[in-house]
């Protein structure tokens, strides 16, 4: 018997963020993950997201 599979990369593609522009979610993130005060660590980390993701 041969089976055929599909194989898709959904999270890119076909999910609709509800945060608007994809590199939106790096900001949320941080928001979650710094302290408003920490304004550098924040910075630092949607920067590099940012350049990562340019990659």
């Amino acid at each position: 018997m041969k089976r055929t599979f599909l194989s898709l990369d959904i999270f890119d593609t076909c999910l609709i963020r509800k945060c608007g522009e994809p590199r939106k979610i790096w900001d949320l993130m941080a928001d979650e993950l710094f302290d408003k005060e920490d304004y550098c660590g924040r910075l630092s980390f949607v920067g590099n997201r940012s350049v990562v993701e340019k990659k």
